[in-house]
């Protein structure tokens, strides 16, 4: 049964041996425990039958004054176009960094009824 997204500090949920490809694996040991100790982003993971499937971290910043967005790094090019197929822009300093406006982001998970 997949788990609902859980965060990182619950460690027996999730150990290093489950993050399956070596890119989770090196994500988890050079972001997500040093960010998450220096309090700049939380790292939630997913799993399924004590493996992770999926990961994702909230982090504070600014990519402009009053504007949200929803900001990625793709981990290859399959799932780069698997972020554009949902509408995600490609960030101008790199193509595997991409975002989604909050606001359109919203528009899709709340579409206006006519």
């Amino acid at each position: 049964m997949l788990a609902s997204p859980q965060p990182t500090k619950r460690w027996p949920i999730a150990p290093a041996s489950s993050w399956g490809q070596s890119s989770g694996k090196r994500f988890r040991q050079r972001f997500a425990l040093v960010n998450q100790k220096s309090n700049s982003a939380q790292t939630y993971v997913c799993c399924h039958s004590g493996v992770v499937v999926g990961f994702y971290s909230l982090a504070v910043g600014s990519v402009h004054p009053a504007t949200a967005a929803l900001l990625v790094h793709a981990k290859d090019e399959t799932a780069r176009q698997w972020y554009l197929n949902w509408e995600f822009e490609p960030s101008p300093s790199d193509p595997f960094h991409l975002f989604l406006l909050v606001k359109d982001l919203k528009a899709m998970t709340h579409p206006k009824h006519g």
